[in-house]
């Protein structure tokens, strides 16, 4: 009894200590906007493309909520997106912090056009105080016009989801019963 007793008592002691540790740390809320610049492509489109690259990220307008104390123009480094392993995607900047993919996935992939949605976590640099890594999410969506190409990145904390296939069906599924009802309606 005295044993279980005092193993309780260092339990609720450490975890006392471990939230002193992180009291007023949070998670990140918000989003950010960028663009990568020099955007380039190992093919002759980006559906023959394994890889865009760009020279760097920037912030191409200011953040929302917890992101908005970094600047308009603030640089993110080289990236490169790898079109056949999406982990080894990052993206950094020393001042305010970095994203780490965990996974990936095609939303859209055409021959001009490409959209991806990543998964990870951003950690925090000292720009950003009193934050902890945090859940978050890209999307890059990638324009070809011609031999031209853009890049349009957003980070989100929380991450967002991809819809699954089942909700585009539910949907499809609803709008059609709604018209056969307005018909049988008008029928009537």
């Amino acid at each position: 009894m005295k044993v279980r007793l005092a193993v309780t008592a260092v339990a609720v002691a450490a975890l006392a200590i471990g939230a002193l540790g992180s009291a007023g740390a949070q998670l990140l809320n918000g989003s950010l906007p960028l663009a990568g610049i020099v955007v380039t492509q190992n093919g002759a489109d980006l559906l023959a493309s394994t890889s865009v690259s760009d020279a760097f990220a920037i912030t191409s307008g200011f953040g929302a909520t917890d992101y908005a104390p970094i600047p308009l123009g603030t640089t993110y480094g080289t990236t490169t997106l790898d079109f056949t392993n999406f982990t080894t995607f990052s993206l950094s900047n020393a001042t305010f912090g970095s994203f780490a993919t965990t996974s990936g996935s095609f939303i859209t992939h055409h021959a001009d056009f490409v959209d991806v949605l990543l998964l990870g976590v951003y950690s925090p640099g000292p720009g950003l105080p009193g934050f902890v890594p945090t859940p978050a999410s890209l999307r890059i969506s990638i324009n070809q016009s011609g031999a031209s190409l853009s890049e349009a990145i957003t980070l989100n904390s929380p991450p967002l989801g991809v819809p699954e296939p089942g909700t585009y069906a539910f949907g499809v599924t609803s709008a059609l019963g709604g018209l056969l009802m307005l018909r049988r309606r008008k029928m009537a």
